[in-house]
This record gives C-alpha cells, sequence and structure tokens, in this order.
C-alpha cells in the first residue's frame, strides 16, 4: 500500500508552500517506510493550489501507481510510477498539454477510475464562465497516452453547477459510475450520477439519486464509493447538517439502487460526523469510515 498527502513545513503561504509526501509499505502487509516529500525529489514548480486536500490515485493496467493533483493557476498536475513498484516520474502538467481553458478548483480535486480495458479516466470539477462543469480526461488505449479534455456538462447537460469532488466506481460489468455533489433547490446538495452505457462506452444522462430515492437531508460532503464482493456498487456520504452518514446501494450487480439508509441510525455512532466518506474492502466485504468531528 502506498499513501499520498499534501502537507507543508508550516503554516501555509509563499514561504512554506504545500507539498505532496509519500509513505509506502516496504513488503507486502508489512512495515511502514519514511515519508517522502515528492514535491522535493521530483520538483512540482508551483506550490499546490489553496488547501490541497485531494490527491487521487489510480493503478494503470500494467500496475504503475499514477497520481492526479491540484497546483496554482488551477492546473492539474500528473506524476508516474515509470515501472511497476518502481521510481518516479518528474511532475507533468496536465492542463498544458492538455489545454483545459478553464480552472480546476482547488479544494475540490479530481477523481480517477479504470475503464473495463484498464485505461485510466480522470473526472475534475473545473469553472467555466462562472459556471462550475465537470471535465473527463482519459487514456486513449492502456498505458498510453491522454485524450483531449471532454465537458460531461455540454455533452450530458447537467443543468446545475456540480460542487465538490466526484467519485467513480466500477461496476460489476466494469462500466464506470460517477457520483457528484451539486446545488439544485437553491441551496441544498443533491447527489447526481453519470454512468457508461456500456463497458468503455459511452454516458448515459445525468440521474439526480436524491430525487429518485429522496434522502431528504442536505448532502454538503464528497461522496465514498466502493464494490462489494458480488460487485454491487455501494454509496456513503455524510450530512452535516445532522452529522449522520447515509448509505445507498445497488440491489444487484449492475442494477437499480436501494432507498437512503441511515447508518447512523441503524448502527448508533454516537458521534457528529463531518468530512468526506472514505470506503475500502476487506477480504471479502465492503467497509466505509469517516472522520469524527
Amino acid at each position: 500500500m502506498e499513501i499520498f498527502v499534501p502537507g507543508s513545513h508550516g503554516p501555509p503561504g509563499p514561504q512554506n508552500p504545500w507539498h505532496l509526501w509519500h509513505l509506502y509499505q516496504t513488503s507486502p502487509n508489512g512495515d511502514w517506510s519514511d515519508w517522502e516529500d515528492l514535491s522535493e525529489h521530483r520538483p512540482l514548480g508551483p506550490s499546490l493550489r489553496g488547501n490541497p486536500r485531494h490527491p487521487a490515485v489510480g493503478s494503470a493496467a500494467d500496475g504503475r501507481l499514477e497520481v492526479f493533483i491540484n497546483g496554482d493557476e488551477g492546473h492539474l498536475w500528473h506524476l508516474y510510477q515509470t515501472l511497476p513498484n518502481g521510481d518516479w516520474s518528474n511532475w507533468e502538467d496536465l492542463s498544458v498539454h492538455r489545454p483545459l481553458g478553464p480552472s480546476v478548483t482547488g479544494n475540490a480535486g479530481g477523481a480517477v477510475g479504470s475503464a473495463a480495458d484498464g485505461r485510466l479516466e480522470i473526472f475534475v470539477p473545473a469553472s467555466g464562465d462562472g459556471v462550475w462543469h465537470l471535465w473527463h480526461l482519459y487514456q486513449t488505449s492502456p498505458n498510453g497516452d491522454w485524450s483531449d479534455w471532454e465537458d460531461l456538462n455540454v455533452h450530458r447537460p447537467l443543468g446545475i453547477r456540480p460542487d465538490g469532488r466526484p467519485a467513480v466506481g466500477s461496476a460489476a460489468d466494469g462500466r464506470l459510475e460517477i457520483f457528484v455533489p451539486a446545488t439544485g433547490d437553491g441551496r441544498v446538495y443533491h447527489l447526481w450520477h453519470l454512468y457508461q452505457t456500456s463497458p468503455n462506452g459511452d454516458w448515459s444522462d445525468w440521474e439526480d439519486l436524491n430525487v429518485h430515492r429522496p434522502l431528504g437531508v442536505d448532502i454538503n460532503c464528497f461522496p465514498g464509493v466502493g464494490s462489494a464482493a458480488d460487485g454491487r456498487l455501494e454509496v456513503f456520504v455524510i450530512a452535516e447538517e445532522e452529522g449522520h452518514v447515509w448509505h445507498l446501494y445497488q440491489t444487484s450487480p449492475n442494477g437499480d439502487w436501494t432507498n437512503w439508509e441511515d447508518l447512523s441510525v441503524h448502527r448508533p455512532l454516537g458521534v457528529r460526523v463531518a468530512g468526506e466518506a472514505a470506503v475500502g474492502r476487506a477480504g471479502s466485504r465492503a467497509i466505509t469510515a469517516a472522520p469524527d468531528h
């Protein structure tokens, strides 16, 4: 396992820019390395933008890790292993090599998923004409080069403003599914859903999961998505107004969705949670965790 986290040598500012730090197991299931400053060993150039809380990490088809994080001027930066389990490349500015145009939001960050054929696909919220859109960049072949940026709000009109980091999951048949919080009905946040209609294929229209499956509370956090042992996707969000963790899941692999379930009621938590849900898989079951507040 390998961990990536933004940090600074002091209060963030011109004298203490954000760097990306790295910690890894020295052997499978083993102990941990010392921390490594990836911005120092592989100079990034710009400081990481704003409060860059959310680096995104994906695995290429050949097993190499690839890291994506926001930098100065709203650009998306890319760092990758040069071979599986190997050393790191220099930083690459994906907004320059593949001009994005609008500015990537600093606080939200992007999300990475793997298509059915192993190609990495990136999704980031970015501003354009004063409106936040969800942008898409993908490898044109497994382990290969990158496409141009695609505005998923233009090709699949969302009609409202996505606000926050998307989450990406892989359905049982390999189709990518995207979940993003967005404002609707004034200042109320809904969870919106976009998915490939076939493995490696085109995209559906946007679906408001709060309308089709009424949640009843305001979502204002970034969602977490994981796959159960049978391939069903499970989604977790935090409703900060009440500090509860809510759960939505497919009733069958590749299938429809349940109603929302309040996990803080069915499994009393005893504390108020806030922030972002994270999902991982044990040997044969899905698990979720969230910071207490």
